[in-house]
């Protein structure tokens, strides 16, 4: 299945790499942030500072889904990642993936908007 996904935040930087989310407060529920990585390798996450729950959707380099994580939970410490290589990973609002019904397999269509997150 090919699903949409508005972009509003698309993070390249190494230091945006590293902030991401961190000190957003607020987070429309189907706007997400699109983390560009350098490599493809498993990348790893955590959730120190961030003031939100995500789901996070990890993509290979065609924007199929090679892994997901629910309801990262917020200001939590530990790592969140996925056993597979992945290039990007799109972060949402927690309870995305379920309302969406993502699945491992499906397409990403990014479509990217001008908005605040």
């Amino acid at each position: 299945m090919i699903i949409p996904i508005r972009i509003n935040r698309i993070f390249t930087s190494e230091s945006d790499l590293m902030q991401g989310l961190m000190y957003v407060k607020k987070l429309n529920n189907f706007n997400g942030a699109l983390f560009c990585m350098p490599y493809k390798k498993i990348h790893k996450f955590w959730m120190k500072n961030t003031y939100i729950n995500l789901d996070m959707i990890f993509l290979d380099e065609s924007f199929q889904v090679v892994g997901l994580i629910r309801d990262a939970k917020a200001f939590d410490e530990n790592m969140y990642y996925v056993k597979k290589t992945s290039l990007y990973i799109i972060e949402v609002k927690s309870g995305f993936i379920d309302k969406k019904n993502v699945s491992i397999g499906d397409i990403i269509k990014p479509v990217f908007i001008k908005s605040k997150i």
